[in-house]
């Protein structure tokens, strides 16, 4: 089974006709769960609701933008990434994305085969992120001698954020003493 296979995307677009296109594309080329809202306040609720990948969200909507939701998303759930989709890009909007985090701006009209680029070279680098949150926390376990895996999840997260940094430091060093 792919990785993508298991992926989440949150499609946020306030036209109806950009969510059901967008969704077909994606259903019909990668088998992840597709979840759909029509304003940003809707897609916050599935976010709460649905351990959700990758939001793809409009960029001008009304009440809430997509700068406002990757915004919130970067600042509530950092495992998230958010592409943008909109009609023109200036390089106002490319800072603007880049003080966001957002993960990659992607231009109406659309084009389906990079489109499919995009969203699965997204999906690959949670994936990726995932794996190595999930080494590190193992790392940390072994070499800060918890007696179990519960005991690293009851630190805070900058608890847990500081612990992930000294043991990347560590096999950093191990790995430059190596060569």
């Amino acid at each position: 089974m792919s990785v993508l296979s298991n992926s989440k995307i949150l499609i946020i677009d306030d036209n109806p006709d950009i969510i059901d296109y967008l969704s077909m594309v994606i259903e019909d080329n990668i088998a992840a769960n597709v979840f759909e809202a029509l304003d940003g306040k809707s897609g916050m609720s599935i976010i709460e609701k649905y351990p959700v990948d990758l939001v793809i969200s409009d960029l001008n909507m009304p009440e809430m933008n997509g700068f406002q939701i990757a915004e919130t998303i970067n600042k509530n759930y950092p495992n998230i990434l958010c592409m943008l989709i909109t009609g023109n890009v200036d390089m106002e909007a490319y800072r603007e994305a880049m003080k966001y985090k957002v993960y990659d701006f992607v231009e109406k009209p659309f084009n389906d085969e990079n489109l499919l680029i995009r969203i699965k070279n997204a999906l690959e680098t949670i994936s990726e992120r995932k794996v190595t949150q999930m080494l590190a926390r193992e790392a940390i376990i072994q070499v800060y001698g918890f007696e179990s895996p519960d005991d690293f999840d009851e630190l805070s997260s900058d608890e847990q954020q500081s612990l992930r940094t000294r043991v990347i430091a560590m096999i950093s060093q191990s790995y430059e003493r190596g060569k």
